[in-house]
């Protein structure tokens, strides 16, 4: 099978509103639940212009978009124009459900029972938690209603909180032209033509948040967007990112009964061949099962593989990325690729060059916004109050326009006092005793520093983990108790400094973007991360699930030489498992690093060596030769000498020595072998 038995992404089911009730009445008695209370906007305008027949098409229309956004756990029912939902998620990630449904209502096309015109909707949601806000599904709506009541248009509100104080800065504007470009290669790929994008900017530019906003529009196709990042400076072991794209498509509702020989090696949980033997295995057929793997998938929805930050991607994983685009280029499959551009990530462009001149590969440049697109994001974080000139002259001025940048001002000013919610309208401090030009850095140290301890503890731990990470996880991290661990983790995801993965089944967190974690991590002194990797390590080598080549890094970065160096042993075996010997020359480096013994760097060496040799560094492989054997030698270690020796003569051979030399040499390695009575050595080198 594809997918495991339980399913964390398919479409919430359509109820009657009586059934609807009943549900939530037995959920009840199962522990906590949500509602939500949801009200198009204008409803009353809408049916006086369109008339109640395609004003009925539009709520009905806006009900399965509203399904498509949700999942296979949740309910929906229509009582009149309100939909209410009964939301199967915790408090801290219903927030999130809601705010990215009312972005996605904001940026879809309704047609409202006809093809001649279009409408835009917005939505007003209330939110009601039991058992905050009632202990009966009839008190809980209710409580929804009045929350949403007082929400006003474009928003949402939770049930006893009145409306909300705070600047809506998640708000998407601008980039009209790239998201059709983009909608138009949806269209072909639910038609079977994939297309291949690159999404590229400067940091900060808006690329991974381009096409995230496209994710309503591949649910409304019947499809799913596959989210899956490279992260900085992990030392990720070979095809990392396809690791994450198996496990990420195998959460959505599609299955086979295919067993597989190799995939196995990348995602342990799928279903191995019985009569697994090592003959036939080779990297083509690794990557020939993970097309047809991703191939199955795209047969019973079209997919959209968004692959993030691809300047950090390892070799392996690109390789497999060019083998796969001619692959399933007739596949119901779309790729999406976001790099950064810059002097640094030049390797990640040279990449792109290669392939971009294929069919249907094309690029599309993200650059920052424009004066006018940064005032309509003033508005909406403001809910569309009008921006004064000298805010908008001193916003601009010091973001230029970086989405990034602005994100983290906004977030910077009302925290610090100088833009708040009076009760009535937003008000912001004389733009002269506004603060002075600050980089993101610094926006970020300030915001960080303003943390209370348990939430900047949650903070630097998710940042020394550095991928997606559970409660749990985060609470063995930090040893604060469960309950002080969620408290510091509402309050990042309040702040936006962290965001919820939308895996509700696990309940994930991972930073909001990748800049915050390098902020966090350069805020922490010395002794303080290192203690933090050695933990992180320790609670990872537990897991069963974890990557060795993580662990090996966690334990390099705590100073703790031995155990980097058994684990760096393990990812070098791993990385030779999958056919990588380049990753794993790289591992067996790191290895000799944190080398214990002299007779442990000579064993990581004759191993490098003999990787260099099949790699065809001749020279490299012989000096390495050189360095074991004086060890061996040394010590009188005969057998292992003669071993080397042996391959320091094949590494020899290969170097173009002449025929009598080797001839002579190989007359005495025989016999040293022949004096030390080691007869397997001395027939291996008869045989050479």
């Amino acid at each position: 099978m594809i997918s495991p038995t339980l399913l964390a992404d398919d479409f919430a089911r359509q109820l009657p509103y009586e059934d609807l009730l009943t549900s939530a009445q037995d959920a009840l008695a199962q522990g906590r639940i949500v509602v939500w209370s949801l009200l198009p906007d204008g409803m009353e305008a809408i049916r006086r212009d369109l008339g109640d027949t395609r004003a009925d098409a539009l709520v009905r229309e806006l009900m399965l978009f509203v399904r498509r956004n949700l999942r296979g756990t949740d309910a929906i029912a229509a009582d009149g124009d309100e939909l209410i939902v009964l939301l199967d998620a915790p408090g801290l990630v219903s927030e999130a459900v809601a705010q990215r449904l009312l972005a996605a209502t904001r940026t879809h096309v309704f047609s409202g029972g006809a093809s001649d015109r279009s409408l835009r909707l917005t939505l007003s949601v209330g939110i009601g938690c039991a058992p905050e806000h009632g202990t009966t599904a009839a008190s809980l709506i209710a409580a929804a209603r009045d929350a949403r009541a007082i929400v006003g248009r474009d928003g949402l509100a939770f049930a006893l909180a009145g409306r909300r104080s705070t600047l809506d800065v998640g708000r998407f504007v601008g980039r009209t032209e790239q998201l059709t470009q983009l909608t138009d290669a949806l269209d072909d790929m639910v038609r079977g033509v994939s297309h291949v994008v690159a999404v590229t900017g400067e940091t900060g530019v808006g690329t991974s948040a381009l096409v995230r906003t496209l994710e309503p529009e591949v649910r409304m196709r019947g499809g799913s967007l596959v989210l899956a990042a490279c992260r900085e400076g992990t030392h990720d072991a070979p095809y990392a990112l396809w690791c994450a794209v198996l496990r990420a498509v195998r959460r959505l509702p599609v299955k086979s009964t295919r067993v597989w020989r190799e995939l196995p090696s990348l995602d342990p949980t799928l279903e191995r061949a019985e009569d697994d033997a090592p003959r036939g295995r080779s990297k083509i057929r690794l990557l020939e099962e993970l097309a047809d793997f991703l191939r199955l998938g795209a047969q019973q929805r079209p997919l959209l593989l968004h692959l993030e930050e691809l300047q950090w991607i390892d070799a392996a994983s690109w390789d497999a990325l060019e083998y796969l685009i001619p692959q399933l280029e007739s596949e119901r499959i779309m790729f999406t690729l976001s790099f950064r551009t810059g002097e640094e990530y030049d390797d990640a462009a040279e990449r792109w060059a290669r392939i971009a001149t294929r069919p249907r590969h094309q690029e599309l440049p993200l650059t920052r916004l424009t004066r006018d697109d940064v005032k309509r994001w003033l508005e909406a974080a403001m809910r569309g109050e009008e921006v004064g000139r000298d805010l908008l002259a001193y916003v601009y001025r010091q973001t230029e326009g970086n989405p990034l940048l602005l994100t983290h001002l906004l977030r910077d000013l009302e925290e610090s006092g100088h833009i708040e919610f009076d009760g009535v309208r937003w008000q912001w401090s004389p733009v002269a005793s506004l603060p002075p030009q600050a980089s993101l850095e610094h926006l970020l140290a300030r915001r960080i520093d303003r943390l209370p301890p348990a939430a900047r503890a949650v903070l630097e731990a998710t940042a020394v983990l550095a991928h997606e990470c559970d409660e749990e996880l985060l609470a063995q991290m930090t040893m604060l108790p469960l309950e002080d661990a969620v408290e510091g983790l509402a309050r990042l995801l309040a702040a936006e400094l962290l965001a919820p993965t939308f895996e509700r089944v696990r309940g994930g967190f991972a930073f909001a973007h990748e800049e915050v974690a390098r902020a966090t991590r350069a805020l922490l002194a010395p002794d303080r991360l290192a203690a933090l990797h050695a933990r992180a390590a320790e609670l990872l080598a537990r897991r069963s699930t974890a990557s060795v080549t993580e662990v090996a890094m966690h334990y390099a970065a705590a100073g703790e030489e031995r155990s980097a160096h058994e684990y760096s042993l393990l990812a070098a075996d791993q990385a030779l498992a999958l056919y990588e010997n380049g990753a794993a020359s790289t591992h067996l480096a790191a290895a000799a690093r944190t080398a214990p013994s002299d007779q442990a760097l000579a064993e990581v060496r004759v191993r490098m060596a003999s990787i260099a040799e099949g790699a065809g560094r001749y020279e490299e492989a012989e000096a390495l030769c050189e360095q074991a054997l004086a060890y061996y030698e040394a010590r009188g270690e005969q057998l292992l000498a003669l071993r080397v020796k042996r391959t320091r003569m094949m590494v020899r051979i290969q170097r173009g020595q002449s025929a009598r030399d080797t001839l002579d040499a190989l007359l005495e390695l025989e016999r040293e072998a022949r004096e030390a009575n080691a007869s397997p050595e001395r027939a291996a080198i008869l045989l050479l």
